[in-house]
């Protein structure tokens, strides 16, 4: 990663795109946290974004047409 950037970066420019959705546990590893962190030291978690949902069996994305969706506006307007 960093190599290639340094070999590049005179001749490309690179965009870091964000993921357009917003995280919702939904209060999934919430235990999970807890147990590694204690109650009071859970990180913060509103911050993290998400390219798609996943079903509880992870057979179905949720939303990932929102993402490539975004994905190519950013390469219209780039």
């Amino acid at each position: 990663g960093k190599n290639l950037f340094k070999s590049l970066k005179d001749v490309a420019t690179f965009s870091f795109a964000n993921a357009p959705l917003p995280y919702n546990s939904m209060n999934e590893g919430k235990e999970e946290l807890s147990a590694a962190f204690g109650d009071d030291n859970s990180p913060e978690t509103s911050y993290q974004r998400i390219w798609w949902n996943s079903s509880a069996d992870s057979k179905t994305y949720h939303h990932l047409d929102v993402s490539l969706h975004y994905i190519d506006k950013l390469f219209q307007s780039e």
